[in-house]
């Protein structure tokens, strides 16, 4: 049940209806002899015991209170540009079904690569921080009667790859392009020309993190960015970049 709205009620002129030109002179009507006061008629003590049960009873059925945080509350992006470069250290040329290991600025990455007939596939991987321990502490919502994390959503903003020349891969170049996050998938081929699009996590995806947020640990988004490349020629890079951006919405308690 939602929330019950209150209004005011007359106490002092409810047992006694008022000529209209007396009211609007601000004229006193006598009270009839033997007529019981406001305060002393039953009308009247019923009207005042009534009101604070109902102030009580819509206080008590408005249920939990929600509050939602985003980036300017501190919660971060889910942003990542990885590149997979197709020559090792020691020079040996890539092949399609290789799997290698990349590095940003903040972390390590896995690319594997399968090869499928007339191109290759490649699944970029990568557990991006969303809040730090020391978060908690300092985001007044968590320091306040907001405990529990009833949902996330995530708006997904961008998703882009690009071949070694910095050449932006376009439709008809890809069979299958995907981004998921904690195994949920928040955008496909299809959506892409959507965007910005907003998805709401559920099942593993949102247990992961209401985990997290309900033992104040430190909370990641693990992402995959998967596109199937066709192209006679594998190319001899590939880098992606995806920008999106979670909610948190909490709640006084847990559902």
């Amino acid at each position: 049940m939602g929330p019950i709205e209150v209004t005011g009620i007359d106490v002092g002129r409810a047992s006694k209806r008022v000529p209209f030109e007396e009211a609007r002179r601000g004229q006193r009507v006598a009270q009839a002899p033997g007529e019981p006061s406001p305060r002393e008629n039953p009308t009247m003590r019923l009207l005042h015991s009534s009101v604070p049960l109902a102030l009580a009873f819509a206080v008590m059925s408005c249920g939990p209170v929600e509050v939602r945080i985003d980036k300017k509350n501190g919660v971060k992006a889910v942003n990542g540009t990885l590149t997979a470069s197709f020559r090792d250290s020691n020079g040996t040329k890539f092949a399609c079904g290789d799997t290698i290991v990349g590095s940003d600025a903040s972390q390590d990455y896995t690319v594997t690569t399968k090869v499928v007939s007339g191109g290759c596939d490649f699944s970029f991987d990568q557990s991006v921080e969303v809040l730090r321990e020391a978060d908690y502490a300092t985001i007044k919502e968590f320091k306040e009667a907001v405990h529990y994390l009833n949902r996330v959503e995530v708006q997904v903003q961008r998703l882009d790859f690009f071949d070694d020349n910095g050449t932006k891969f376009d439709i008809g170049r890809l069979k299958e392009m995907r981004m998921t996050v904690n195994g949920q998938t928040v955008l496909d081929l299809d959506e892409i020309g959507a965007l910005p699009r907003t998805v709401t996590l559920s099942g593993d995806a949102l247990n992961t993190i209401k985990s997290a947020v309900k033992n104040r640990q430190r909370c990641t988004a693990h992402v995959t960015a998967h596109v199937l490349v066709l192209d006679r020629d594998t190319p001899t890079g590939v880098r992606c970049e995806y920008e999106s951006q979670p909610t948190l919405i909490l709640s006084t308690a847990e559902i």
